[in-house]
């Protein structure tokens, strides 16, 4: 039985969902994409107690746990865990769901049982209840797109997953004293939001297919970029009553047109936010984050320049008995 286990996944950014809960026909889908850094990187190991080091430290221990109950593994009575990196919570980089699958693949692997279709992990975490990009990116990596979910649940429809090109660079930028709608403020929001239009719905999907997508696979950040932000523009619009505009703040709009004028066109909130991606294929991400960090729109701002993930999640095997 392997005796430590170490699962490293990439983030997720989303650009925007394809439509709200509907009564007949799919709910939600979506699109976005998955990127090297930041990771949530955990080690598992069997132990005669619970125990759990390092950041989100309750949400880990009981996600492990339930995952020890569900699985019921005969062989291990506790796991000891240690959470090396993890993104902060409700920064839109879909830190929930990395760490959630990451500990059920762990614990899996830890106690000697098979590995899941991802589906099925998703599923038994209780994740990919509105969106599954972070679920197939957690499985794959890449660009995926996903049609929603059929009315008796289970993982949104995975309709393509397209590799981004290598050496494409993003830089990410996070304010750190904002956090992006989540738990009960989420849940109220979305019972308050309008439907989509299925014209938008039809329009997003045009993008998705007839711009990005083909944009990715011919190596054409600049058409990539710009239609990516047309995406977030139309999806963050739908969020109007909510947010108050496309984006999450005022502040995250003027951030946006900052970035727009400095020449940077591949730009967007990812899901909630606060967190924005700006693709950049011209000038070094260390020289755009220098600039960046001079303006008062981005005072106080955390950057990170990262690349595209099309691995997804990784288990390593530490050590063995």
């Amino acid at each position: 039985m392997p005796r430590s286990i170490q699962v490293s996944a990439p983030s997720r950014l989303h650009f925007g969902l394809l439509r709200f809960a509907q009564t007949g026909g799919r709910s939600f889908g979506g699109m976005g994409m998955m990127v090297h850094r930041p990771r949530v990187v955990l080690e598992a190991s069997p132990a005669n107690q619970w125990s759990v080091q390092g950041p989100e430290s309750q949400r880990t221990l009981a996600w492990a746990q339930h995952a020890w109950a569900l699985f019921q593994p005969t062989a291990v009575r506790a796991l000891r865990v240690r959470v090396h990196q993890c993104p902060a919570s409700h920064s839109g980089l879909g830190t929930g769901t990395q760490l959630a699958l990451a500990i059920a693949t762990a614990v899996r692997a830890t106690c000697n049982l098979s590995a899941l279709p991802v589906e099925r992990l998703a599923g038994a975490m209780g994740r990919g209840q509105r969106s599954a990009v972070g679920s197939y990116g957690f499985r794959a990596g890449g660009l995926i797109l996903e049609t929603g979910l059929e009315a008796e649940g289970g993982l949104g429809k995975l309709q393509q997953r397209v590799a981004i090109p290598v050496g494409w660079k993003i830089v990410l930028i996070t304010p750190p004293a904002e956090q992006g709608c989540h738990g009960q403020r989420e849940a109220d929001a979305f019972t308050r939001l309008e439907a989509i239009p299925r014209a938008t719905t039809q329009r997003l999907l045009e993008l998705a297919t007839g711009k990005i997508i083909p944009a990715a696979k011919r190596n054409d950040p600049a058409t990539f970029g710009q239609a990516v932000y047309q995406y977030g523009l139309l999806a963050g619009e739908c969020f109007r009553s909510v947010q108050g505009g496309p984006f999450a703040s005022e502040a995250t709009a003027r951030r946006v047109d900052r970035l727009r004028h400095l020449g940077i066109h591949g730009v967007g909130q990812s899901s909630w936010g606060p967190t924005l991606f700006a693709l950049v294929h011209h000038d070094s991400p260390a020289a755009l984050i220098a600039e960046l960090a001079s303006m008062p729109e981005f005072s106080g701002c955390n950057f990170l320049a990262t690349t595209a993930d099309n691995r997804g999640a990784v288990m390593t095997v530490l050590e063995n008995l």
